[in-house]
Order: C-alpha cells, then sequence, then structure tokens
C-alpha cells in the first residue's frame, strides 16, 4: 500500500513538473592583439597575444573557456592562460538584474 502511494506521489510529481525547452546557444571569439594587459599589467611582457574562446548559454546560465598566450618576467614556463566560468544570470525588477558567476584561471 506504501509503495503504491509512494509511486503515485512520484508519478503526479513528474505531471506536475512543467517540460520547458531550453534554447542553448554557442558562439566563439578569437583575438590577436599588440599585448595582453589585465588591470594595468602586462600578461604578454609587450608581445602580441593571440586569444580565443567559446561560450555556451542556456536559459539564464552560461559557461565558457577563454584561453590566450601569456609571457610573464619571472623564471616560469608558464605560457598559457586557461579560464574556465560558469554563472547565472536574471532579472529582479525591470531596472535591477543580477550576474552571480565563478571563474577560475589556469595556468598549466
Amino acid at each position: 500500500m506504501i509503495r503504491n502511494i509512494l509511486l503515485a506521489g512520484a508519478a503526479s510529481v513528474a505531471v506536475a513538473a512543467p517540460a520547458v525547452a531550453q534554447e542553448v546557444s554557442v558562439s566563439g571569439n578569437v583575438a590577436i592583439g599588440t599585448e595582453y594587459v589585465w588591470r594595468g599589467v602586462t600578461q604578454s611582457n609587450g608581445d602580441m597575444a593571440i586569444s580565443g574562446g567559446f561560450d555556451l548559454e542556456a536559459g539564464n546560465f552560461y559557461a565558457g573557456t577563454w584561453v590566450s598566450n601569456v609571457d610573464f618576467e619571472d623564471s616560469s614556463d608558464t605560457n598559457i592562460e586557461w579560464d574556465f566560468y560558469a554563472g547565472f544570470t536574471g532579472d529582479l525588477t525591470d531596472t535591477v538584474a543580477f550576474d552571480l558567476g565563478l571563474i577560475y584561471y589556469a595556468y598549466p
């Protein structure tokens, strides 16, 4: 009896859940710049930088990756920056919006 009630409850929840089809958008970018500067500090030691990335959007969610060559003046062998990010955005009112996201900077 309890098993039948649980199954009936699960079935009613499944029927009540709306089937929302999310449109997925994919975009990409590529750039060549004379120098990669982040917050006033050169990331390419004054040299040219080539970068590119991909973005994915589905409803209010987004995720992406971006990569660029780097050249720091220290003795490290780091020559690539690879960023990963994801987040959720939306409107609170007609004039107030929010964007809650995370980003990870990797230097493999």
